[in-house]
């Protein structure tokens, strides 16, 4: 009886692993075909590149399984939460094959000039994609992250790849309009 008692145990110890799972994410224009293959919450994954004979694009621990966001038929946003609200994301070029490095909070991507716009407390930072230091940063008093995640409905879009958007409508705050002008790299 002891011994089936501790078989039983070790069994359901052994489920509480981390789920393996495969997800597949294609490209709007089906140009491109992302593989994620690893834990479906709480552990650790691969991204390949599946159109370009499995490239590894990007290897470590996700806390909620994989986020993929297309921003046009051949870049894609590998998004990797961290904690409620915070995250960062990696920018994978399907066409040269490139993958950024990590940026923390993005919230806008313009195509047009590959700029990335993120947010920290209190300014949005405007970077080259695949520069980590930001060529122009905005201070924004009146942008804070609790106010962008959990206290208001927000947009944030490039207009053109030098006017950049973000607005934030609060119910008990005041609400909250930028139009920034992005300069020339």
């Amino acid at each position: 009886m002891k011994t089936i008692f501790t078989l039983l145990l070790c069994v359901l110890a052994s489920n509480t692993h981390a789920i393996e799972h495969t997800d597949d994410f294609v490209s709007p224009d089906k140009s491109c075909i992302l593989r994620y293959e690893g834990a479906a919450s709480r552990g650790d994954g691969i991204f390949y590149d599946v159109t370009n004979g499995n490239a590894i694009i990007h290897r470590g621990y996700l806390r909620y399984g994989p986020i993929v966001n297309w921003e046009s038929g051949s870049l894609a946003e590998l998004r990797v939460p961290t904690g409620s609200p915070n995250y960062h994301s990696y920018f994978y070029n399907c066409r040269n094959q490139t993958t950024s490095p990590a940026y923390s909070l993005p919230i806008a991507v313009d195509t047009a000039s590959m700029t990335v716009a993120t947010l920290s407390q209190q300014a949005i930072s405007f970077h080259a994609l695949n520069e980590e230091k930001p060529f122009y940063t905005h201070e924004a008093p009146e942008v804070g992250l609790a106010e962008y995640f959990i206290y208001c409905d927000h947009s944030a879009i490039f207009k053109t790849s030098e006017l950049f958007i973000i607005e934030l409508t609060c119910n008990r705050l005041k609400d909250v309009h930028y139009e920034i002008s992005v300069p020339a790299r």
